[in-house]
């Protein structure tokens, strides 16, 4: 005599294959869920990494502008501070900012500060702006009086 299997004994074929389509179901979910947190992740380093760069710049033009005793702002759109024993001219070329140190008897010594697009515009008189277009980034500086 042949004896009837229990229901409660064991797992059929179909409740196997409902089982592991829902794990892989869950897998593939924790999968794209780890990815978009992956390129959220880079995409918001790359910002700060920007922001970073930029905000070197800003200050560090701030700090020249601070220190400078005299200034002209060239037609080229180019800012030239003299400080006490050196000058220092900022320009804005080729998408890169440029600053470039000269002291007396040497040769100048170009800094690229920046590796983006960017402009040195006078607003007003006695004050220049700093700006990067594709930010919208500005800082006004207020010029000490033009030496001759």
């Amino acid at each position: 005599m042949r004896r009837r299997r229990n229901a409660s004994s064991g797992v059929t074929l179909i409740e196997m294959l409902l089982a592991l389509a829902v794990s892989s179901m869950i897998g593939v979910a924790g999968f794209v869920l780890l990815e978009g947190m992956t390129r959220t992740e880079q995409g918001v380093t790359g910002a700060l990494s920007r922001l970073s760069e930029q905000d070197r710049a800003f200050r560090l033009f701030s700090m020249d502008v601070a220190q400078a005793v005299g200034a002209r702002f060239r037609d080229t759109g180019a800012l030239e501070l003299q400080q006490l024993d050196h000058l220092i001219v900022w320009s804005a070329e080729d998408q890169a900012v440029t600053r470039i140190l000269a002291f007396e008897g040497r040769a100048p010594f170009p800094q690229q500060v920046l590796n983006q697009e960017a402009e040195f515009r006078m607003t007003r008189p006695g004050v220049v702006a700093f700006r990067l277009p594709q930010e919208d980034a500005w800082r006004l500086a207020p010029l000490p009086e033009a030496t001759p």
